[in-house]
């Protein structure tokens, strides 16, 4: 296979019915100056995905190497293990249950990224789409305003970490420099590859804005599909208290790691803190409410008066 200059990165877990329209939209990518290679992660499916995938690695022996088998290890490990086997100066991912919508996305943003060296990623617009591909809305990321910007990383961390609407930047938008993740993780390995953070691409966007400037063009190119369960989106109480009271540890490691602070940022915090002591009501366990008092703890921030008459109110339902 020869040495490719991009690495695609397809992440799939349990989407049988979704993973061959990833795929297909990254092979139908238009790269006459690029050679692209396609590194699928799947991580322990237990319906036919593995077998999908492994028909298009037949099928295509020289774009696309699926991971060795291996025993479900979560979405962060997955990531980076997939991305530690690219072998492209420049990486793009694709979620397994989204697609590309731009067939000449890789071309035109490698060729940003070979004409600026001080670029370290290039990130664009998406929309988000039901199960069924129908579109429910035109996004661009929170800031921008359809026209081409360059800025540097760190002006985008604060709102990045306050979790702002619409998001900063969705990295599966991005071509990023290969290079520049890896001397971030060389760097700090715990801050970008943290298991316990249960999100790999928080830490790894704060670690890439954090390393030079970060270009946007305008254009749409991801179908982003919103509404279905996801390892970010969960329908168990129980599954969404644990994920977002590890997003809320995160956010709180990578504000104090990269010394941002705001009044939006505290906006979050005493916000989720209410949400994740609702959900505890929910459940009415100590397990849960544990959870709850734990993770403020762990952000070194006050509880909200809502928050503890919520906890309040699990303990006497429990």
């Amino acid at each position: 296979m020869t040495r490719p200059d991009i690495s695609v990165i397809i992440l799939t877990y349990n989407q049988q019915h979704t993973v061959a329209q990833a795929i297909e939209s990254v092979l139908a990518q238009n790269t006459p100056d690029y050679c692209v290679e396609i590194v699928i992660g799947d991580d322990g499916s237990t319906d036919a995905t593995r077998d999908i995938c492994s028909g298009y690695a037949a099928r295509y022996p020289e774009r696309i190497r699926l991971m060795p088998e291996a025993p479900n290890k979560g979405v962060v490990r997955n990531y980076f293990d997939t991305l530690e086997a690219c072998r492209g100066r420049y990486i793009a991912d694709c979620a397994g249950d989204d697609y590309w919508i731009d067939a000449h996305r890789l071309q035109r943003q490698a060729s940003y990224l070979d004409s600026h060296p001080e670029v370290v990623m290039v990130h664009g617009a998406w929309r988000e789409v039901n199960s069924r591909g129908d579109t429910l809305a035109h996004v661009e990321p929170y800031g921008m305003n359809g026209k081409m910007q360059i800025m540097d990383g760190r002006e985008l961390m604060e709102p990045l970490l306050a979790h702002r609407r619409p998001l900063t930047l969705h990295l599966s938008t991005a071509v990023y420099r290969a290079a520049t993740a890896a001397d971030a993780i060389a760097a700090n390995r715990k801050i970008v590859i943290n298991q316990d953070f249960e999100c790999e691409d928080l830490s790894l966007t704060a670690a890439l804005l954090s390393r030079g400037k970060v270009a946007y063009m305008p254009q749409e190119v991801l179908a982003y599909r919103v509404g279905e369960p996801t390892v970010s989106n969960p329908r168990s109480i129980a599954r969404a208290l644990g994920f977002y009271s590890a997003t809320v540890r995160c956010t709180a490691e990578l504000a104090t790691h990269y010394g941002i602070s705001s009044k939006s940022l505290d906006r979050y915090f005493r916000s989720r803190f209410i949400f994740l002591s609702k959900l505890s009501r929910h459940l009415h366990t100590p397990g849960s409410i544990q959870v709850v008092e734990e993770t403020v703890k762990a952000t070194g921030r006050p509880m909200p008066l809502l928050a503890r008459i919520l906890l309040i109110c699990a303990r006497i339902r429990g």
